[in-house]
């Protein structure tokens, strides 16, 4: 079931930690790997402006994705962020251990993700979203 208009609104201005999949969610979904094994990813610029200017503003802002990735580390790195959960196998724990550290209810927090693992944490955040690029059915099972 898709929220209204005015229900997220409501629930975007409660956010206080905005939890984010990495693997095609702030990437292509694409795993790239050299000769040696080594892992390399493309993360658009943009929306680690986007992650910046949350933190900015008071937002809280978290990785939390299954695969382990250098990767990943060297971008929260880059962008100077605090909460990055590589090789999670339960988001929806990851993400009350967050809300615990933080002194936040789950209301307070957001989840995008594009996959099956991100499912608990979906349902568990106060405002679930997904890409664009997700399938198709997606929002519904996120929603229920």
């Amino acid at each position: 079931m898709l929220i209204s208009p005015d229900d997220l609104t409501t629930r975007a201005a409660r956010v206080r930690l905005a939890c984010f999949d990495v693997d095609g969610t702030l990437t292509d979904g694409c795993l790239h790997y050299d000769a040696q094994g080594n892992e390399s990813k493309a993360f658009h610029v943009l929306d680690g402006q986007g992650l910046r200017l949350l933190e900015d503003h008071g937002i809280a802002v978290a990785l939390v994705t299954a695969r382990e990735s250098a990767a990943v580390l060297a971008r929260a790195r880059d962008l100077g962020l605090t909460h990055v959960h590589t090789g999670v196998k339960d988001k929806a724990a990851c993400l009350r251990m967050l809300c615990a550290s933080l002194g936040l209810g789950a209301g307070e927090t957001a989840h995008m993700g594009d996959d099956l693992p991100d499912l608990p944490a979906l349902a568990l955040a106060g405002l679930a979203v997904a890409p664009a690029n997700a399938h198709p059915g997606w929002p519904n099972a996120c929603t229920g």
